[in-house]
């Protein structure tokens, strides 16, 4: 009676673990899916802020290029009689 006893708390206690495991298994699966998104994420931060920075200096000289042009326009004004 104690051995058939021993063995259904061993046979319960390993379906518990069983399916600790398979709840384990998930959050494993999860936090690897959530790492691949926030490792793309931040790609795309990456790529945003270059994005950013590269509009930033073509417009700093799309104004120069401007500033020289209306420089331009000035000069010719004042050299006219």
């Amino acid at each position: 009676m104690v051995v058939k006893d021993e063995i259904a708390f061993l046979r319960d206690k390993n379906s518990k673990l069983k399916s600790k495991i398979r709840e384990l298994s998930k959050i494993v699966k999860e936090m690897k899916e959530n790492e691949v998104f926030l490792i793309n994420r931040l790609d795309v931060e990456k790529q945003l802020k270059q994005q950013y920075r590269n509009a930033n200096f073509g417009e700093l000289v799309i104004n120069k290029k401007i500033n020289e042009i209306e420089q331009e326009v000035v000069e010719q004004t004042n050299q006219k009689p």
